[in-house]
């Protein structure tokens, strides 16, 4: 996007984006409430400490990643044609980021009591598979809300910003986390984390009642129809978005690119144990690593929220593979444990960027398409290779080497990357390329005419 493209989005602003700043404060607010709840509860390390202390298997909580993956995508197409009738979306929204949370009380009373069996781990997955439905019930209404609010010229600012704050406080609620295990036995302490993830999550909830909506604009013939009657019969509006996703070709490429783009857990959840078992890295070492991989992670996230719109997200996109690449680089050429260090670094300038660019560049490629409808495809079409990859990677390393792995996805991941060039830069690139030739052509033809054609 030009200066001028830029400066032109921003004139064009509703009024109603005069209380930017105000919303930006209680969205970045809520972000930190979500981000510093989420610290006790973690996905990633909590959650697989809950299972394993009521006795599942390894199998078992090598379920988790997969459980909540598919159960925050597949909702998502629902949640869009649920909302697609609806003028405004504030209170699907707040009520959206509150019933989850409900989840965590039987959970938390699974942990307090911290009976082994079956039925225990039952509940426990049961209650991460209602979080991951209302979550992902809610998610492609949210990022569709909050870029009408931020505007055309402002989807980087506030998407990084709101993760860099984020970011911040889940570093924060990840250390009171640590103090909150050691001082609590288990499995105590995980029922006392549910409890503080729910009471924290409410806590900042209250933020959505100072949100101040940018309604979306109306049809005349809408204005004074239900949203049960603005909406479309669920089939219609599942064809009406296949047609609007095939026509519209640079979203295809993107999703294309997307497949080619998802190589990044090879790196991401494996370069520590390749540091550990190449060159015998200790665990300090490694928990080094990823400190310096979080402060970089927010710090390219305030970075990209200061110069993303200016590069545009397909740009950003690009950026973040280069990154990535870099980084894939870096740690075959490694020699020694103290050259993963720039990697971390690498690594967390990639995510910062990355994760923040993937959402905008959907807002950007869904032009006057339903924006929430365009970010559930995304996710759909990317959460089976989101599942597929750390598994069949774990699996192709025992088989050939972490470097052969690594090195075959580094050159997956090139090749995502050429093709998001072809779909951004380059075909800028070809259209002004183009435009040149049709002029030298015509300058060609009033110069040198054919013979038996007169001068122009």
């Amino acid at each position: 996007m030009s200066r001028n493209e830029l400066e032109n989005s921003r004139r064009e602003l509703p009024e109603a984006n005069g209380g930017y700043e105000r919303n930006l404060f209680w969205l970045c607010a809520i972000e930190a409430g979500w981000g510093l709840g989420g610290a006790f509860v973690s996905g990633g390390s909590v959650m697989p400490l809950m299972a394993s202390a009521l006795g599942a298997s390894a199998t078992v909580v090598g379920l988790l990643p997969a459980l909540g993956a598919l159960s925050a995508s597949v909702p998502q197409i629902f949640a869009a044609h649920r909302a697609s009738g609806l003028g405004s979306r504030l209170s699907f929204v707040a009520r959206g980021h509150v019933w989850p949370t409900l989840a965590f009380l039987p959970m938390a009373a699974v942990m307090f009591y911290g009976r082994e069996g079956p039925l225990s781990i039952a509940i426990l997955y049961l209650s991460s598979l209602a979080c991951g439905i209302g979550l992902g019930s809610v998610a492609p209404v949210w990022v569709a809300m909050v870029g009408d609010i931020a505007g055309k010229g402002r989807q980087s600012h506030i998407f990084g910003l709101m993760s860099t704050v984020g970011l911040v406080s889940a570093s924060v609620g990840a250390w009171l986390a640590a103090k909150l295990f050691a001082a609590v036995p288990a499995p105590g302490c995980y029922a006392v984390a549910a409890l503080i993830a729910f009471l924290v999550w409410n806590l900042f909830n209250l933020g959505w009642c100072r949100i101040e909506e940018v309604l979306p604009e109306k049809a005349p013939d809408e204005s004074e129809r239900s949203a049960e009657e603005c909406r479309p019969p669920l089939r219609e509006y599942l064809g009406s978005l296949a047609r609007s996703v095939r026509s519209n070709r640079p979203f295809v490429l993107f999703l294309i690119s997307k497949q080619l783009l998802t190589l990044h857990p090879v790196l991401g959840a494996f370069f520590v144990l390749y540091g550990k078992q190449a060159f015998g890295a200790s665990a300090s070492e490694a928990m080094t690593w990823m400190s310096v991989l979080l402060v970089a992670e927010a710090v390219s996230a305030l970075l990209y929220s200061r110069v993303g719109d200016k590069l545009g997200a397909t740009n950003a996109l690009i950026l973040s593979q280069l990154l990535l690449i870099a980084a894939m680089g870096t740690t075959l050429m490694a020699s020694r444990s103290s050259h993963l260090a720039y990697v971390a670094v690498l690594i967390g300038f990639f995510y910062g960027t990355f994760f923040n660019a993937r959402v905008a560049s959907v807002n950007e490629l869904a032009g006057e398409g339903d924006v929430a409808a365009y970010q559930a495809v995304s996710a759909m079409v990317t959460t089976p290779m989101a599942i597929l990859v750390p598994a069949l990677a774990g699996w192709a390393i025992d088989q050939v080497g972490y470097p052969a792995v690594l090195s075959a996805s580094l050159a997956v991941t090139a090749a995502g990357t050429l093709l998001l060039v072809w779909l951004g830069p380059a075909r800028k690139w070809r259209r002004f390329l183009a435009e040149a030739a049709m002029k030298f052509h015509g300058i060609a033809i009033r110069r040198w005419p054919r013979p038996g054609r007169a001068r122009a």
